[in-house]
């Protein structure tokens, strides 16, 4: 992806590129194992997702999808979701595990995250929306209307990718990330670091897993679009001027 906040995280000495790497090769092992089941593929998404927790806190999104994912929409018995739930998680947070006894052992402290309640307010709310409407490249003049119309679009489209029967599961998995990623964010603001700015950095995970979903259902349409030329050459050249 050549967008702007892309490239600006990935100029700069951060760890969300390697963060986005290992979340969406996680990501696409764990929709490989629910639709083959195969255990290599588990084992695969389980160190990925295992080493993106490892690069950021915000992992446990990663493992928090994984395990809903794999109780949700694996095709094997209940039985052995228990267990390959109760595997990749264990795995997936054993490298973070030890790393947290090596801080306690070193300085006392786990983290340096402390428990202080203060709620998630309008503000963070509206940050995130300025946020997304950048990359949609809406004006910082536009009115709010716009950007409440498009978190609309972007929670609707979410739902209809996980609600929806017969979306592919490398669809429906960084949709299921997009809302656990979110939750978590509004728990840590909440809980920990009320001065977490919803900014595209901290939001470039929703943004990468985010804009699957629209893609796919692009991918979807277009037949149906190019029955019509005048709409396929419109589609088209929107989405020129949109890379553009």
């Amino acid at each position: 992806m050549g967008s702007l906040p892309v490239l600006v995280v990935h100029l700069t000495v951060l760890s969300e590129p390697v963060f986005l790497l290992l979340s969406l090769l996680g990501f696409h092992l764990l929709a490989d194992y629910l639709d083959t089941s195969k255990e290599r593929a588990l084992f695969g998404a389980t160190l990925a997702m295992g080493l993106a927790l490892l690069t950021r806190y915000a992992g446990a999104a990663c493992i928090l999808t994984g395990g809903v994912a794999i109780l949700l929409w694996s095709q094997t018995s209940f039985r052995r979701r228990v267990r390959d739930v109760c595997a990749f998680g264990f795995g997936s947070s054993l490298p973070m595990f030890v790393w947290m006894l090596r801080n306690f052992a070193a300085g006392g402290a786990a983290t340096d995250r402390e428990f202080l309640f203060h709620p998630i307010g309008r503000s963070h709310l509206w940050q995130a929306l300025y946020t997304a409407s950048g990359w949609s490249l809406i004006p910082a003049f536009a009115p709010d209307a716009v950007r409440v119309a498009l978190g609309v679009a972007m929670f609707g489209g979410m739902v209809t990718a996980l609600a929806r029967p017969g979306i592919p599961s490398i669809v429906r998995v960084p949709a299921l990330f997009v809302a656990v990623y979110s939750a978590f964010l509004a728990t840590s603001i909440s809980f920990f670091d009320a001065n977490t700015p919803l900014d595209d950095r901290i939001l470039l995970p929703v943004f990468a897993a985010g804009l699957i979903i629209p893609l796919h259902f692009l991918d979807r349409a277009w037949p149906i679009l190019r029955r019509v030329p005048a709409v396929a050459s419109l589609t088209v050249a929107l989405l020129v001027a949109f890379l553009a």
